[in-house]
């Protein structure tokens, strides 16, 4: 932009100072050295004076837009080089994300495998304990089995038991009875013994 500005600033003085010379060549020989008095209103020398003003003034606005110009390159550079940061951090955020997008996925697809792995098992423990709840299942019908047979042996030796008590009842009788038969033959033997002794 200065570059402009300058190319700008030396044709506009360049095409002046032309203008200057076919005017100086109406009245004068070029490069005549002008009165002090300055020229007459209309003179060539008046119209010089006032093509050099108006080239001071070209000249001031070309220097102001030449400093505006320069100002505007250098905020632009700076935004630029703010930019090219700002690319630059993009960038790295952009690799940040896409490394942590690629080890997520990783850990992704690995959380996979043990979850298809723990299906698996999963399934697995499922039919051991349909397996185990029919063992079980046929345990307690057992168990019921064995218990419904531990009432009935307790029933039935509850009644040996009493058959056992009737039967000793029944014997201590008859040993009674047979102790008192025996006597009755002692003493019936004695009494027999002693009427043939008698006689």
């Amino acid at each position: 932009s200065t570059s402009l500005g300058h190319d700008l600033s030396q044709s506009t003085i360049r095409s002046s100072t032309a203008r200057v010379r076919s005017v100086s060549a109406m009245g004068h020989l070029e490069g005549a050295p002008a009165s002090r008095g300055g020229g007459m209103p209309g003179s060539p020398m008046s119209e010089m004076e006032k093509e050099v003003m108006r080239l001071k003034g070209v000249y001031s606005r070309v220097k102001a837009m030449c400093s505006e110009k320069t100002a505007e390159l250098e905020r632009l550079t700076g935004a630029r080089e703010k930019n090219r940061k700002g690319e630059g951090l993009v960038d790295s955020a952009e690799a940040d994300v896409e490394d942590f997008r690629s080890r997520a996925w990783t850990r992704i697809e690995m959380q996979e495998g043990r979850l298809d792995e723990a299906l698996r098992h999963r399934e697995e423990l499922e039919e051991v304990v349909r397996r185990l709840k029919l063992v079980n299942k046929g345990l307690d019908h057992r168990l019921q089995q064995t218990k419904e047979e531990l009432r009935t042996y307790e029933t039935d030796i509850s009644d040996m038991k009493q058959m056992a008590k009737e039967v000793e009842a029944s014997r201590d009788e008859l040993v009674k009875r047979t102790r008192l038969l025996k006597n009755a033959i002692v003493e019936d033997r004695a009494k027999r013994e002693a009427d043939i002794a008698r006689r």
